[in-house]
């Protein structure tokens, strides 16, 4: 673990007061520093947790300017982590409904499960387009896009249809609402927060249904063939955007129990589940309800498969993200490298090749396997094509439909090599889809391997001119990061 000279821990002590400061050994450090990918924890010298915007809008151009290695943290899904110190939002946890315009503005350091609670006891039939886990943090899903079940019928949360405005702390102290520079705003869709602090959001709410059929689907080894024929059927029907599912394999592991409690809830006394390399279920979403839901229009096909588990509800919105609630003790538990590749056509075979890609990490490496996953989320409706252009906003969204979550992962322990587990990513959409190229991926999970000029095509440009403008030292260095390549730094000229 790191140590901080005597001189940077007076200087911080000189602006937060000692309860705002986490040392190692306080309860709260690792709650407030804990990474998805366990690798990307550096164990900071110190959490930091400022209690007010003013204290914050001090300790930003300290920070900037001390040479420090430093992150921003929400929820730590996005592995924010530094060496020197971890900023942790989580004071910057307010909430405002405003019942005129139906509209809500809320503290960034919160996770989108506090967001949907609050606004369920003001306005129980409305919701926010929100992330599809509640233990994922508002702040960085949202700047990253956010992908959300009702994403289909209202687009990405990022959209400016959904987010109006963002409470940003830039680098010199000063904190603005992003919409007095609009560049900037333009720049938080999509593009990542690592222009400053981002302190609070603007979100428009919808009425909705609270009578959403939804959840757990588990199957057997033996139902793959069915459910990935079933899969290809339902996603060439023609679109319903208050209908969609989501299909996870994932591999097993006696270490590691699996990716999810829903594709563990087979008969575990089956020998062919007990004895099987990867778990299989679907997490099915359909707003109409129960009936429509077991119907033909809806997932019959899914519950008709010989050995399907149901473990299906009724609920709210919030209600469906709480189902993913018990699968918050995955952070930190592995390596883990994760890319969201985009897809289109989803054939026959589509996810027999995904199981395929699941079983046959482990033969490139036995370190490789606990973690790895192949996450398909068929999301037909607007979710990505709810812009005029590609230019509205920073990520300049795309034609296809659908999401292909591929994670390659190992025991923090295993010390299985960074460059394998990155191959096996890269490798994973060539082998799993009919065709690929490097710009189709959504932006809110990026690695090295990737092309950032490529998935923010058109836009590539601006974005750095954005960034050279409000961080040119590249200090907002962690998370959804997109660098300024070093050929480009004297080239890129800022016109805005």
């Amino acid at each position: 673990m790191h140590t901080l000279s005597e001189k940077a821990r007076a200087a911080i002590a000189d602006i937060l007061p000692p309860e705002e400061i986490l040392e190692p050994s306080s309860e709260l450090y690792t709650k407030e520093s804990t990474t998805w990918a366990a690798q990307k924890q550096q164990h900071p010298a110190l959490v930091v947790r400022p209690g007010s915007a003013e204290r914050l809008q001090k300790l930003v151009p300290y920070l900037y300017e001390s040479g420090l290695d430093f992150a921003i943290r929400c929820g730590g899904i996005g592995s924010s982590s530094a060496k020197d110190v971890v900023v942790s939002m989580k004071q910057f946890d307010s909430f405002k409904y405003n019942p005129d315009d139906h509209t809500i503005v809320v503290g960034a350091g919160q996770l989108w499960g506090d967001i949907e609670q609050k606004l369920e006891e003001v306005a129980p039939a409305r919701i926010a387009v929100s992330a599809r886990v509640p233990w994922v943090g508002v702040a960085g899903s949202t700047l990253s896009g956010c992908l959300s079940w009702v994403g289909t019928e209202f687009g990405l949360g990022a959209d400016p249809q959904n987010m109006l405005d963002v409470e940003i702390v830039l680098r010199d102290g000063r904190k603005i609402w992003a919409s007095t520079e609009p560049d900037l705003l333009w720049a938080l869709r999509g593009g990542g927060g690592n222009f400053g602090v981002v302190t609070a959001f603007h979100f428009r709410t919808y009425p909705y249904s609270t009578s959403i059929h939804c959840g757990y689907i588990s199957y057997p080894p033996s139902a793959l063939e069915a459910v990935s024929r079933g899969i290809a059927e339902h996603a060439a029907r023609p679109i319903d955007p208050r209908v969609s599912f989501h299909c996870l394999i994932g591999a097993a592991d006696e270490k590691f129990p699996g990716q999810s409690s829903w594709t563990e809830s087979t008969d575990r006394k089956d020998r062919a589940v007990q004895f099987a390399k990867f778990h299989l279920g679907v997490f099915v979403f359909d707003a109409y309800g129960e009936e429509h839901g077991r119907s033909d229009k809806g997932f019959k096909w899914a519950f008709d498969i010989p050995g399907a588990v149901d473990k299906t509800v009724v609920t709210t919105i919030r209600g469906a993200n709480e189902l993913q609630s018990a699968n918050k003790n995955l952070v930190g538990a592995t390596n883990s490298y994760l890319n969201a590749c985009l897809a289109d056509e989803i054939d026959p075979e589509f996810v027999i090749r995904g199981k395929n890609w699941v079983e046959g990490i482990s033969s490139l490496d036995s370190r490789l396997g606990p973690g790895t996953l192949f996450l398909l989320e068929v999301m037909p409706g607007k979710t990505f094509n709810a812009t005029s252009s590609p230019e509205e906003t920073a990520w300049p969204h795309s034609s296809n439909k659908h999401v292909l979550q591929l994670l390659t992962g190992s025991h923090p322990d295993s010390n299985c090599p960074e460059e394998l587990a990155l191959h096996a990513l890269a490798m994973a959409p060539y082998i799993i889809k009919k065709t690929h190229s490097k710009e189709e991926f959504f932006p809110n999970f990026l690695e090295s391997i990737n092309d950032r000029s490529a998935i923010f095509g058109v836009n590539y440009g601006k974005i750095l001119e954005v960034k050279k403008k409000y961080d040119p030292q590249q200090r907002f260095n962690k998370g959804s990061f997109i660098p300024i390549p070093s050929d480009r730094k004297d080239s890129v000229q800022s016109s805005i």
